[in-house]
């Protein structure tokens, strides 16, 4: 019932979090759409916002695949369409060109480290 009668205050609130705090809610929502796509997919596993930056920061925030310090995606070594995991260790970080390049093929730029 609280909810319903101070929406307007609720939502005000909540843009002002993701807008001061971008950087987490951007984590935060990278992390909720990879969860919810495995889940639709039924493959399983999770992986949380600080294991994501733990991979990152082991690979200097450098693409796998063309060596550039950009932006970094998610990609999954086995895709999830190919019953892959959304586990850590399924993941590996690439620049948006490079991950959309790979589309949906089974490539582990990290050099063999795939222990699923």
């Amino acid at each position: 019932k609280y909810k319903r009668t101070h929406r307007e205050q609720i939502g005000a609130k909540n843009r002002e979090w993701w807008r001061t705090h971008h950087e987490k809610a951007s984590e935060y929502a990278r992390v909720g759409r990879h969860k919810r796509k495995a889940h639709i997919k039924g493959n399983g596993g999770s992986f949380t916002s600080a294991e994501w930056k733990m991979l990152c920061e082991k690979y200097d925030y450098r693409c796998l695949a063309c060596g550039e310090r950009k932006p970094l995606t998610v990609d999954h070594v086995i895709p999830i369409s190919c019953g892959g995991a959304s586990f850590i260790d399924n993941i590996q970080p690439l620049c948006g060109a490079c991950n959309s390049r790979k589309k949906d093929k089974v490539i582990d730029y990290r050099g063999g480290e795939l222990t699923q």
